[in-house]
């Protein structure tokens, strides 16, 4: 039995679940569709805690540039 998401941990997941389904990538959720999404949540815990250990804008940024890149493998 799995255990059930908290509201912001669903919210987070279901935003990666979208931003993948609007970028016609197809493939699976990864760990960047992820830790992107919790970045987005500004007033979430897990976005103050990338916070608190020098995650910012600019770092989300540059992961989804190199992301994009060809041959770049997240797993």
């Amino acid at each position: 039995m799995t255990p059930p998401l908290t509201e912001d941990a669903q919210r987070a997941l279901d935003w990666a679940v979208d931003q993948k389904l609007k970028s016609g990538d197809g493939g699976e959720i990864t760990t960047i569709d992820l830790l992107l999404s919790i970045w987005s949540e500004a007033e979430s815990p897990g976005h103050k805690i990338l916070a608190a250990l020098g995650f910012n804008d600019d770092k989300a940024k540059e992961l989804t540039s190199l992301s994009s890149e060809p041959g770049f493998v997240d797993g």
